[in-house]
């Protein structure tokens, strides 16, 4: 099992002594291990024998990923489940206790006690100002954190009311675990996934949630002079939003291929001529683009150490396989909480354009509309209209936000009352 050992007992071990005195039996073991080591002169045989300490147990609360967990007490997702018999790491519970292998250690837990009280800890980054610097575990109050994803989905339009309820939870539980304390720089992240990626809302019948989809597909038909009656000819054709270019194909899937290797074709690390700029077309809710910087962010985020779960296989962190964008373009608008880090990451990091989100947003003052350059050059075009969605978002949950990082009040427990009805609400943590 990873993260434990195994330790027996050597056949030849001298017989225990009654324990006297302070020492106990814990003295006895521990002279009896240098004598052993000092003998055999094996100092690895001294750590065989350690007092057996009872297992740690972790209790799920509300925003808790299976991943965050095995970081969190510095094991791995694949250790995790193996100790807990766990087939699917996405369909766990509040209220579930998951039991640590013995080996790990908790991080930033300096009392050696579990937290149970709606609170989240994780290792994450921390932004300051115009820096984005690594810092210890980040703590995170899910009953606040709730109250500010409630009022962010109130301010999202009526059209994308259903893929905020499912996206705006994920964004902002990201924003609080990478250190994000600013309610105005969590609020143009909001507006950027808004604008770039409308929480998923689909352009056409062929396009695929979180996947950048502009003109429309048309298929050419004849009409016979006498009869008057029409016919679809087979061939497709569309105008490419980039260039204006007229790209014709013999299939609808030749003239997506055709259509993007127009558009971004030799481009951002695209290998012009093949599927290239189809596949890494802009993916996610910051819609990013090009073979290059997918490989840059998957590097990225590996160094972050971060980790996620798709298909029931989790990626990233020590024993799983590694973060790799390349192979797995489709993660990035297929899961949530991946799409979300990216985004959040690149504008604390200046990934995208070299600008960061703390050059325009931060405690100097806050520059909605220019902060669009962290994420496009289309200033001019974009920048005042992004800004007014941000405003909107930060009116919304700036008196929400600080409470996300403050500790869960601490209340008396209730008298224990005669359970009368049992319930069981099952799945993840909502």
């Amino acid at each position: 099992m990873s993260g434990q050992q195994q330790t027996r007992r050597p056949e030849t071990a001298p017989q225990e002594e009654t324990p006297s005195g302070a020492g106990g039996l814990l003295g006895t073991l521990t002279n009896w291990v240098s004598q052993l080591g000092a003998t055999a002169g094996n100092a690895a045989a001294a750590a065989a024998i350690t007092p057996q300490t009872a297992p740690t147990v972790h209790t799920v609360a509300r925003g808790d990923t299976f991943g965050a967990i095995a970081k969190k007490y510095g094991t791995t997702t694949a250790a995790l489940q193996q100790a807990n018999n766990i087939r699917d790491p996405s369909r766990i519970a509040i209220g579930q206790k998951i039991t640590i292998p013995q080996g790990t250690s908790a991080q930033g837990n300096t009392t050696g006690q579990q937290q149970t009280t709606g609170q989240q800890t994780t290792g994450q980054q921390q932004t300051t100002g115009q820096q984005t610097a690594a810092a210890g575990p980040v703590t995170v109050n899910a009953e606040a954190l709730q109250k500010a994803v409630d009022a962010a989905i109130g301010v999202a339009p009526a059209d994308m009311q259903d893929g905020a309820k499912k996206c705006i939870p994920g964004i902002l539980r990201q924003c609080a675990q990478a250190g994000m304390k600013s309610s105005a720089q969590t609020a143009y992240v909001l507006a950027t996934a808004q604008h770039e990626s409308s929480f998923g809302l689909k352009r056409y019948s062929r396009s695929e949630s979180f996947v950048e989809d502009r003109n429309p597909f048309k298929e050419e038909t004849t009409k016979d002079k006498k009869t008057g009656k029409t016919t679809k000819t087979g061939k497709w054709t569309s105008t490419v939003h980039t260039n204006g270019a007229a790209v014709k194909a013999d299939s609808q899937e030749q003239l997506e291929i055709d259509y993007w290797d127009s558009a971004y074709g030799g481009k951002l690390g695209n290998v012009s001529g093949t599927t290239d700029a189809r596949d890494f077309r802009g993916r996610g809710f910051v819609q990013l683009t090009g073979r290059d910087n997918f490989k840059k962010m998957g590097d990225l985020l590996t160094k972050e150490g971060f980790t996620y779960t798709q298909d029931e296989v989790t990626y990233g962190g020590q024993g799983n396989p590694a973060i790799d964008l390349l192979a797995h373009p489709d993660h990035v608008n297929k899961n949530m909480e991946l799409a979300a880090r990216l985004m959040i990451i690149g504008m604390q990091q200046g990934s995208f354009t070299g600008k960061k989100i703390g050059d325009y947003v931060n405690e100097n003052g806050t520059d909605f509309t220019n902060a669009r350059r962290v994420i496009n050059g289309d200033t001019a075009k974009n920048g005042e209209h992004i800004g007014e969605i941000a405003t909107s978002y930060n009116n919304a949950i700036s008196s929400l936000w600080a409470p996300v990082f403050e500790a869960a009040p601490t209340t008396a427990p209730a008298p224990e009352t005669t359970p009368t009805t049992a319930s069981n609400t099952g799945g993840g943590p909502r």
